[in-house]
């Protein structure tokens, strides 16, 4: 089967390094860990992740930016 292209949507992005329990990281970990979806990416959404996760309000969520910072450089 071939792999099916994907966009991961900056909220879903945020919420999947949030929290693994909740809908969006099993979607983030589910779908691309089958390995049957292709995440398309550009250097624009890439800023748009880092300046979304560098904000104030994500402080509160323990090791949050590390686990922001180590998705966007892989």
């Amino acid at each position: 089967m071939e792999n099916r292209k994907i966009v991961i949507d900056t909220n879903v992005f945020i919420s999947a390094i949030i929290g693994q329990y909740r809908y969006p990281y099993k979607i983030f970990s589910d779908l691309i860990a089958t390995g049957e979806f292709q995440i398309y990416i550009s250097e624009t959404l890439v800023e748009e992740y880092k300046g979304v996760s560098q904000r104030e309000k994500f402080i509160k969520y323990p090791e949050f930016s590390e686990k922001a910072t180590s998705v966007l450089t892989i």
